[in-house]
């Protein structure tokens, strides 16, 4: 089973050129938004073809939308990226319809970081969103045609301070039961 890695960074001037200078096996370029849309494609195409180029590097801003990676077979994100539909634009460059191979995909991530933090903060927008997405109330208020601008955002803030408000009491519960 050759691997093939697409490795995805947002900082294409320290990263992805420092990982250029010290891996072997490399595809011939950097896909990034210097290079035309038509070179990138080429870059690609020969990442797919040639067993010897088995590492291509990706600026996850130019290579997450339209491009089919689709000869990775594990894609490496070297940072967390403040959205997650960027991380998973760049993912699914990969794993596409058609796919016939597992894919993996591994997060890069230091102990006691600033990703860390980054993580954590992500995912607590998540859960809101997600608690958005599920509430009837909130949902409700979006479906309502009859709901003034102002009406749903008065919705959105109440539901926001209300899981606010849940989420520290449960804060509040955990460090009385570990005192």
């Amino acid at each position: 089973l050759l691997l093939q890695f697409a490795v995805f960074s947002f900082f294409k001037n320290y990263v992805l050129h420092l990982l250029k200078q010290n891996l072997p096996f490399l595809a011939d370029d950097i896909v990034s938004g210097d290079l035309p849309s038509s070179q990138r494609q080429k870059v690609i195409d020969v990442f797919s073809e040639n067993p010897d180029q088995n590492v291509l590097l990706v600026q996850i801003d130019a290579g997450g939308f339209g491009l089919n990676i689709q000869a990775a077979n594990r894609v490496i994100l070297c940072e967390p990226q403040w959205k997650p539909s960027t991380e998973n634009q760049a993912i699914s460059r990969a794993y596409r319809m058609g796919q016939n191979r597992n894919v993996m995909v591994y997060r890069l991530l230091t102990k006691e970081s600033i990703d860390e933090t980054m993580m954590q903060i992500i995912h607590h927008k998540e859960d809101i969103f997600n608690t958005y997405a599920n509430d009837s109330a909130v949902a409700d208020a979006f479906m309502n045609n009859n709901s003034s601008k102002e009406e749903n955002e008065a919705v959105m803030k109440k539901k926001v301070f209300q899981i606010e408000r849940e989420r520290l009491e449960k804060k509040k519960e955990a460090v009385r039961v570990n005192e």
